[in-house]
Protein backbone atom coordinates (compact mmCIF):
# COMPACT_ATOMS: atom_id res chain seq x y z
CA UNK A 1 0.00 0.00 0.00
CA UNK A 2 1.24 3.43 -1.03
CA UNK A 3 0.07 6.77 -0.03
CA UNK A 4 -1.37 9.02 -2.65
CA UNK A 5 1.12 11.89 -2.94
CA UNK A 6 -1.48 14.61 -2.61
CA UNK A 7 -2.64 12.60 0.87
CA UNK A 8 0.75 13.06 1.61
CA UNK A 9 1.42 16.65 1.12
CA UNK A 10 -1.97 17.50 2.48
CA UNK A 11 -1.05 15.74 5.88
CA UNK A 12 2.68 16.82 5.98
CA UNK A 13 1.28 20.49 6.16
CA UNK A 14 -1.19 20.08 8.80
CA UNK A 15 1.84 18.20 10.95
CA UNK A 16 3.48 21.31 10.45
CA UNK A 17 1.18 23.65 11.56
CA UNK A 18 0.83 21.51 14.80
CA UNK A 19 4.84 21.85 15.04
CA UNK A 20 4.56 25.47 14.39
CA UNK A 21 2.08 25.93 17.39
CA UNK A 22 4.09 23.93 19.43
CA UNK A 23 7.07 25.65 19.87
CA UNK A 24 9.35 29.09 18.31
CA UNK A 25 12.77 28.52 18.66
CA UNK A 26 13.87 24.85 18.45
CA UNK A 27 13.90 24.12 15.08
CA UNK A 28 11.25 21.38 14.24
CA UNK A 29 10.48 19.08 11.25
CA UNK A 30 8.55 20.72 9.07
CA UNK A 31 6.31 19.32 6.72
CA UNK A 32 5.97 19.01 3.08
CA UNK A 33 6.55 16.78 -0.22
CA UNK A 34 6.49 16.88 -3.91
CA UNK A 35 3.26 15.96 -5.63
CA UNK A 36 2.91 16.06 -9.07
CA UNK A 37 -0.41 14.53 -8.40
CA UNK A 38 -1.37 18.05 -7.19
CA UNK A 39 -2.51 19.40 -10.81
CA UNK A 40 -4.01 16.13 -11.95
CA UNK A 41 -5.92 16.61 -9.10
CA UNK A 42 -6.97 20.00 -10.05
CA UNK A 43 -7.36 19.31 -14.08
CA UNK A 44 -9.77 15.98 -12.31
CA UNK A 45 -11.71 19.34 -10.38
CA UNK A 46 -12.18 21.37 -13.15
CA UNK A 47 -13.49 18.45 -15.57
CA UNK A 48 -15.88 17.13 -13.04
CA UNK A 49 -17.31 20.49 -12.28
CA UNK A 50 -17.45 21.51 -16.25
CA UNK A 51 -19.31 18.28 -16.76
CA UNK A 52 -22.22 19.29 -15.02
CA UNK A 53 -24.45 22.30 -16.64
CA UNK A 54 -25.16 23.94 -12.35
CA UNK A 55 -24.63 22.66 -9.26
CA UNK A 56 -27.80 21.70 -7.24
CA UNK A 57 -28.69 24.90 -5.13
CA UNK A 58 -27.56 27.10 -7.73
CA UNK A 59 -24.03 27.57 -6.72
CA UNK A 60 -21.35 29.28 -9.21
CA UNK A 61 -18.95 27.00 -11.01
CA UNK A 62 -16.92 29.80 -11.54
CA UNK A 63 -16.55 30.44 -7.83
CA UNK A 64 -16.09 26.53 -7.36
CA UNK A 65 -13.13 26.08 -9.89
CA UNK A 66 -11.23 29.48 -8.34
CA UNK A 67 -11.45 27.77 -4.74
CA UNK A 68 -9.99 24.72 -6.25
CA UNK A 69 -7.27 26.86 -8.06
CA UNK A 70 -6.77 28.74 -4.85
CA UNK A 71 -6.39 25.94 -2.71
CA UNK A 72 -4.20 23.97 -5.50
CA UNK A 73 -1.67 27.33 -5.43
CA UNK A 74 -1.52 27.46 -1.78
CA UNK A 75 -0.15 23.66 -1.28
CA UNK A 76 2.35 24.69 -4.61
CA UNK A 77 3.66 27.78 -2.41
CA UNK A 78 4.18 25.91 0.97
CA UNK A 79 5.57 22.94 -0.91
CA UNK A 80 7.97 25.54 -2.18
CA UNK A 81 8.74 27.24 1.02
CA UNK A 82 9.11 23.91 2.84
CA UNK A 83 10.89 21.94 0.41
CA UNK A 84 14.47 22.83 1.81
CA UNK A 85 13.53 21.42 4.86
CA UNK A 86 13.01 17.75 3.65
CA UNK A 87 13.71 17.93 -0.01
CA UNK A 88 12.78 15.22 -2.29
CA UNK A 89 11.60 11.28 -2.34
CA UNK A 90 14.55 9.07 -2.31
CA UNK A 91 15.40 6.54 -4.28
CA UNK A 92 16.89 3.62 -3.19
CA UNK A 93 20.08 3.56 -3.43
CA UNK A 94 22.44 0.58 -5.42
CA UNK A 95 23.73 -0.86 -2.16
CA UNK A 96 21.35 -1.77 1.14
CA UNK A 97 19.96 -4.65 2.82
CA UNK A 98 18.02 -6.59 0.05
CA UNK A 99 15.78 -7.77 3.10
CA UNK A 100 14.46 -4.01 3.32
CA UNK A 101 13.63 -3.15 0.10
CA UNK A 102 10.06 -3.40 -1.74
CA UNK A 103 10.53 -6.96 -2.67
CA UNK A 104 11.35 -8.72 0.97
CA UNK A 105 10.35 -6.18 3.36
CA UNK A 106 6.85 -7.03 4.21
CA UNK A 107 8.01 -11.20 4.73
CA UNK A 108 11.19 -10.33 6.41
CA UNK A 109 9.26 -8.27 9.19
CA UNK A 110 6.59 -10.73 9.51
CA UNK A 111 9.72 -12.89 10.16
CA UNK A 112 11.00 -10.73 12.37
CA UNK A 113 7.65 -10.61 14.18
CA UNK A 114 6.82 -14.09 14.69
CA UNK A 115 6.07 -15.31 18.08
CA UNK A 116 4.82 -11.70 18.98
CA UNK A 117 0.89 -10.85 19.44
CA UNK A 118 2.03 -7.41 16.77
CA UNK A 119 0.81 -8.36 12.80
CA UNK A 120 2.11 -6.20 10.24
CA UNK A 121 -0.35 -3.85 8.62
CA UNK A 122 1.29 -2.24 5.52
CA UNK A 123 4.72 -1.45 4.39
CA UNK A 124 5.51 1.58 2.81
CA UNK A 125 7.94 1.31 0.69
CA UNK A 126 6.97 4.52 -1.82
CA UNK A 127 10.12 5.85 -1.35
CA UNK A 128 13.78 5.24 0.86
CA UNK A 129 13.51 3.91 3.24
CA UNK A 130 10.40 1.32 3.67
CA UNK A 131 8.59 1.59 6.76
CA UNK A 132 6.73 -0.73 8.13
CA UNK A 133 3.54 0.04 10.04
CA UNK A 134 2.47 -2.99 12.65
CA UNK A 135 -0.35 -3.25 14.88
CA UNK A 136 -0.11 -3.68 18.58
CA UNK A 137 -2.78 -5.18 20.47
CA UNK A 138 -3.62 -3.14 23.48
CA UNK A 139 -4.35 -5.62 27.19
CA UNK A 140 -7.39 -7.36 28.48
CA UNK A 141 -8.38 -3.66 30.08
CA UNK A 142 -7.71 -1.43 26.77
CA UNK A 143 -4.32 -0.81 28.24
CA UNK A 144 -1.12 -0.04 26.23
CA UNK A 145 0.88 -3.15 27.60
CA UNK A 146 4.66 -1.75 27.19
CA UNK A 147 6.31 -4.63 26.75
CA UNK A 148 5.01 -5.50 23.82
CA UNK A 149 5.42 -2.29 22.26
CA UNK A 150 8.91 -2.41 23.28
CA UNK A 151 9.29 -5.85 22.33
CA UNK A 152 7.92 -5.15 18.44
CA UNK A 153 10.58 -2.40 18.26
CA UNK A 154 13.43 -4.43 19.53
CA UNK A 155 12.36 -7.41 17.44
CA UNK A 156 12.21 -5.52 13.80
CA UNK A 157 15.50 -3.66 14.68
CA UNK A 158 17.71 -6.45 15.93
CA UNK A 159 16.36 -8.56 12.66
CA UNK A 160 17.56 -5.56 10.42
CA UNK A 161 20.24 -4.78 12.88
CA UNK A 162 19.02 -0.86 13.04
CA UNK A 163 19.41 1.44 15.65
CA UNK A 164 16.95 2.67 18.00
CA UNK A 165 14.20 4.53 15.57
CA UNK A 166 10.30 4.87 15.02
CA UNK A 167 7.07 6.25 15.79
CA UNK A 168 4.41 4.64 18.28
CA UNK A 169 0.73 5.77 18.73
CA UNK A 170 -2.07 4.35 20.36
CA UNK A 171 -5.72 5.54 20.92
CA UNK A 172 -7.31 4.19 24.06
CA UNK A 173 -11.05 5.61 23.85
CA UNK A 174 -12.44 2.36 22.72
CA UNK A 175 -9.45 1.25 20.19
CA UNK A 176 -8.20 -1.96 20.89
CA UNK A 177 -4.54 -1.67 19.64
CA UNK A 178 -1.70 0.89 18.46
CA UNK A 179 0.56 1.10 15.89
CA UNK A 180 4.33 1.08 15.41
CA UNK A 181 5.94 2.83 12.30
CA UNK A 182 9.57 1.52 12.09
CA UNK A 183 11.97 2.73 9.47
CA UNK A 184 13.43 -0.41 7.78
CA UNK A 185 17.10 1.23 6.91
CA UNK A 186 19.09 3.50 9.19
CA UNK A 187 19.60 7.43 7.11
CA UNK A 188 23.17 7.39 8.92
CA UNK A 189 23.69 11.15 9.62
CA UNK A 190 21.20 11.93 6.45
CA UNK A 191 19.59 14.98 8.18
CA UNK A 192 17.70 15.84 5.16
CA UNK A 193 16.58 12.27 5.54
CA UNK A 194 15.75 11.46 8.42
CA UNK A 195 13.88 14.70 8.59
CA UNK A 196 11.49 13.47 5.70
CA UNK A 197 11.28 9.95 6.99
CA UNK A 198 10.07 11.51 10.62
CA UNK A 199 7.73 13.49 8.55
CA UNK A 200 6.42 10.58 6.43
CA UNK A 201 5.55 8.46 10.15
CA UNK A 202 3.97 11.11 11.62
CA UNK A 203 2.01 11.53 8.72
CA UNK A 204 0.79 7.93 8.52
CA UNK A 205 -0.34 8.04 12.25
CA UNK A 206 -2.22 11.10 11.39
CA UNK A 207 -3.85 9.63 8.44
CA UNK A 208 -4.99 6.75 11.21
CA UNK A 209 -6.45 9.72 13.09
CA UNK A 210 -4.09 9.82 16.35
CA UNK A 211 -1.34 11.40 17.70
CA UNK A 212 2.01 10.14 18.20
CA UNK A 213 2.48 9.00 21.64
CA UNK A 214 4.77 11.25 24.00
Amino acid sequence: MKLGLLGFVIGALAVYAVRMARVETAPQVPVVAESPAAPRAARSARLSLSACPEVEGGEDLASLRREVDGLQAAIATREASLKPWIGDPRDFPEEFDPRAGPERADSEVEKALAGSPATVRYIDCSEYPCLAVIDIPFGAQGEIVDEWVEGTFARVQAHFGLPASGTYAGDQSGGSFGIAVIPLSDAGGDTELIQRTDVRQEVIVADVGWEVAG
